[in-house]
């Protein structure tokens, strides 16, 4: 079950930071049950990337070999696997505060900054 479908919140956009935000403000002070409301000095944000135990998507899996693997390759647990080894296509799209598109290839090491900025 664990290798089902998952999405993942795109913390670039406006919207998601908006959402996220609301989120922590429901868990710390639960408006509807106060008595379940969290109360939390901080938060251990694990797994801020998308990760996940399929490489790329699910079949027809990713469809740009260049970005996947490109000709120089970091060194990476599984190199020949290619970057969206355990992660996201590298040609999924993300969207940045202006609207504008990004691919997910030129934002994959900002995903846990995007994240922890609503969070603080």
């Amino acid at each position: 079950l664990y290798r089902a479908y998952v999405a993942f919140p795109d913390f670039f956009r406006n919207s998601t930071t908006t959402w996220w935000k609301r989120e922590l403000q429901e868990l710390y002070t639960n408006p509807q049950n106060p008595e379940r409301s969290l109360k939390f000095d901080g938060m251990w944000i694990d797994m801020n990337e998308p990760a996940s135990f399929v490489n790329g998507a699910v079949p027809p899996g990713c469809k740009d070999a260049t970005l996947n693997h490109p000709p120089y390759m970091p060194y990476l647990e599984s190199r020949d696997r290619g970057l969206s080894s355990k992660t996201l296509c590298m040609e999924s799209e993300q969207v940045l505060p202006d609207g504008s598109r990004v691919r997910h290839y030129d934002v994959h090491s900002l995903y846990g900054w995007a994240q922890a900025r609503p969070t603080y």
